[in-house]
Formats: structure tokens, C-alpha cells, sequence
């Protein structure tokens, strides 16, 4: 089973309608515009320090509202069947 951890739709909404570049939202989280991209793009995964930026910046009111948690309930198994 793996995990990811990915943004909300919430989180994505209130980005959307901040009017805001994704560079001026990333310097309000205190991260960079680069990282903030790969994350936005799926090609990261949003860290704690992400969520905090957010929070500090606004952009949500609690983890919940910036982060959720997927697990992917496939099963890997190296023995044949």
C-alpha cells in the first residue's frame, strides 16, 4: 500500500481566486516559486512547511484545508500467484 499526500480542492480553489501570481503566493509562504510549481504540478508532494506557508499566508485555517492524505489500497507483491 503507498501513501501520498496531495493538495485539496479547497486549497486549489482559494488559490485560484486570490488574484495572485503563484510566485507572489509562494514568497507569502515563505518557499520558492520552483517548489511551489512542483507541488501545484503534482510533481512533489506538499510537505509540512508547505502547509505552514499556507496557513500563514491565508490560504486555509487548518492542515486539512491545504493537505489530504491518499493511500492506494493496491497491494505489490513480489511472489507469483
Amino acid at each position: 500500500m503507498s501513501t501520498q499526500v496531495q493538495l485539496t480542492q479547497k486549497f486549489r480553489y482559494l488559490v485560484e481566486n486570490t488574484g495572485m501570481t503563484h510566485a507572489a503566493i509562494a514568497a507569502a509562504m515563505g518557499i520558492t516559486r520552483q517548489f511551489f510549481s512542483a507541488v501545484w504540478l503534482g510533481k512533489e508532494q506538499p510537505t509540512a512547511r508547505f502547509a505552514v506557508g499556507a496557513l500563514q499566508a491565508g490560504l486555509g485555517h487548518s492542515f486539512d484545508d491545504v493537505m489530504i492524505l491518499v493511500r492506494d489500497n493496491t497491494e505489490e507483491s513480489d511472489s507469483p500467484r
